[in-house]
């Protein structure tokens, strides 16, 4: 990769949460800009997504570590009171809590990740990259253990979220600029674990203020602000299914509206224009070519 060219991974998450979350993240590599994707291997959907993964290899796949809200990979491990009377993990702002406080401990995450890693593998689902679920993964006591499986599976690329666009995130209102500066707190406190890694090098995270609400306007400014060097864009396409999606509604994500950014007609050539060409992990060179 030239120094000077512009690489842009797009990589739609929570890959396996829905089917028809799967449907529309597929139609966004089909006919779209998406390169890559997460896998929730927690998520309800997950064999119907891993089924998908293995018959279009060109769409390449991560995993989406979890820890709040789906099913654990290791049911066995976890003490009763950080699930639901239906064995789902509590609710993210409680896991999340627990894990701030310690009362979580990292070896018991560090086995359930582990779990939902080997789960993605045995499906016959390659990992070229890791990341998290509301970006748990940059909890402090978490940080290392996602440093540490990244190493054991050899797992090059670990994302590492960086706001971006200042003016784009006050526009969000107050619960979504509250929401999206915690977690570049978190990513502030857990960076030095990341030192190092593939995500410590000249990377660009674009797409967390935008978080699912990726719009056709909040997309061409990102793609004509677009820095040299290797970028990621974060998005949640999806096909609207309120069956599906009742449980995830006060997320308050436009899953549908992405889908339609992100397959406009005219993408190709606007990133022919601004020079940017698409990529996956995969396609990069590993820290120790040059």
């Amino acid at each position: 990769m030239n120094a000077g060219s512009k690489f842009l991974i797009v990589n739609a998450d929570d890959f396996g949460l829905t089917e028809s979350v799967c449907d529309g993240i597929l139609e966004s590599y089909r006919r779209g800009i998406v390169t890559s994707t997460s896998m929730l291997s927690t998520g309800r959907a997950f064999a119907y997504g891993a089924d998908y993964l293995i018959k279009n290899p060109g769409l390449a796949a991560g995993i989406h570590l979890c820890l709040d809200e789906e099913r654990p990979a290791r049911p066995d491990l976890w003490p009763a009171k950080f699930l639901t009377k239906e064995g789902f993990f509590e609710h993210r702002s409680l896991m999340f809590t627990w894990c701030l406080l310690g009362i979580i401990s990292p070896g018991l995450v560090y086995e359930e990740w582990k779990a939902q890693i080997a789960r993605c593998l045995e499906a016959g689902v390659h990992l070229d990259h890791l990341d998290g679920h509301g970006h748990v993964h940059l909890i402090p006591s978490l940080a290392p253990v996602a440093v540490k499986l990244a190493k054991e599976f050899k797992i090059l690329n670990v994302r590492f979220p960086q706001i971006g666009g200042l003016g784009w995130l006050f526009r969000q209102g107050f619960l979504k600029t509250a929401r999206v500066s915690a977690i570049a707190a978190l990513g502030l406190l857990s960076r030095r674990h990341f030192k190092g890694e593939r995500s410590g090098r000249p990377y660009n995270f674009h797409g967390l203020a935008q978080g699912g609400r990726l719009d056709p306007k909040a997309l061409n400014l990102i793609l004509e602000a677009l820095p040299q060097g290797i970028n990621e864009l974060m998005c949640h396409p999806g096909l609207w299914n309120e069956k599906q999606m009742n449980r995830y509604l006060y997320w308050d994500y436009h899953w549908q509206a992405e889908l339609d950014a992100l397959t406009q007609s005219h993408l190709r050539e606007k990133l022919k224009k601004e020079g940017i060409t698409l990529a996956r992990f995969g396609d990069l060179p590993s820290k120790n070519s040059g």
